[in-house]
């Protein structure tokens, strides 16, 4: 969606223009979820008695736009990045970022999930609105990947990755 803003920044605003919100940042933070797993992606074991589960991989793969419940959050979230919507162009949005997630509590890590806060730091009192699982709900909701095999953590114990968008 960003780079559409992109285009439309390129094509219509005015020398002194501004663009609203300014800012974007972009979060991982970790879920339990095997409940939604189990119902969605071990279905495939068995379908009616048919042995389905070649498709588990394709169903894993996909990435689902969801509403995430704050309760499912065990990780502290992690800031992958922040773009000034002024300047950015389409080339910085294919990146590659190193995460570390702290965990929260005592847990099983079955998802990462994927949201982005925007900022308005421009005006008179700047403000920031966030697509996260703890803040109030939007039509943007979260992205949630689903791991292929769940971890489990400990309170304080950390995971780290990479995520890559291109």
């Amino acid at each position: 969606m960003l780079d559409t803003v992109l285009v439309a920044r390129d094509r219509w605003l005015v020398e002194g223009g501004m663009i609203m919100p300014d800012k974007a940042s972009l979060y991982v933070v970790g879920i339990e979820d095997a409940q939604y797993k189990d119902e969605k992606i071990y279905f495939w074991d068995d379908v009616y008695g048919f042995d389905m589960s070649c498709i588990k991989k394709i169903a894993i793969s996909e990435p689902l736009v969801d509403t995430v419940n704050p309760e499912q959050i065990c990780t502290r979230p992690h800031k992958l990045l922040t773009v000034d919507i002024n300047t950015v162009k389409k080339e910085d949005l294919s990146f590659s970022y190193k995460y570390k997630l702290s965990a929260i509590r005592n847990d099983y890590l079955t998802a990462l999930v994927l949201y982005f806060d925007v900022g308005f730091t421009q005006i008179h009192k700047p403000l920031w609105i966030s697509t996260g699982p703890r803040a109030p709900y939007t039509h943007w909701r979260q992205t949630v990947f689903y791991l292929h095999n769940q971890l489990t953590m400990n309170a304080d114990e950390t995971v780290q990755g990479t995520i890559e968008c291109e």
